[in-house]
């Protein structure tokens, strides 16, 4: 597709975490087909129901935003947090003891992992209006229903859904 391409969250594959405590959508990851031990980045999203220990994954950086319900987070070495929708993207490394607790039911993370070495990638939340200077690559994820307006193109998104920019947008409209 040209300028861009709608990933439908419900047609992307289901893969168990690692510590067998759910699964997660893959969205994206580079390279192409890569797995679990060989990915340079990843970006999923997944339902938490209960509370339990991140996986763990050596040599890679985590990045998670909480895309609907509330998250309490505690990473080794920090003070707890509580992740919300809308709120700051929550980074931490990869290989430390993270231990996560959906607060007043269910939670939908969205969960960017980068191979230390292999880039670097961020989460930001976008509020509705004209988005400017979105770089070709850029993966926007709806935390709600909405219509991605790129140019005179309307593409409508459901909440979960992605969009992968394949070119550089002139403005975007969320």
């Amino acid at each position: 597709m040209s300028g861009g391409g709608l990933i439908r969250v419900a047609d992307c594959p289901l893969v168990a975490w690692r510590n067998g405590g759910g699964v997660t959508r893959e969205i994206a990851c580079f390279p192409a087909g890569a797995g679990m031990e060989d990915f340079a980045w990843r970006l999923s999203a997944a339902r938490v129901d209960v509370a339990g220990a991140f996986s763990h994954f050596a040599g890679v950086d985590r990045t998670i935003a909480i895309l609907s319900g509330r998250l309490g987070l505690a990473v080794a070495g920090r003070d707890p947090v509580v992740l919300t929708p809308g709120g700051a993207a929550y980074a931490f490394p990869g290989d430390v003891a993270a231990f996560g607790t959906p607060e007043g039911g269910p939670v939908v993370d969205l969960n960017l992992m980068v191979r230390r070495g292999a880039g670097i990638g961020s989460i930001r939340a976008l509020d509705a209006g004209v988005i400017d200077g979105i770089a070709a690559g850029t993966i926007v994820v709806a935390s709600a229903a909405l219509a991605l307006r790129i140019g005179a193109r309307t593409v409508p998104m459901q909440a979960h859904d992605a969009f992968r920019l394949r070119r550089r947008p002139a403005r975007m409209l969320l």
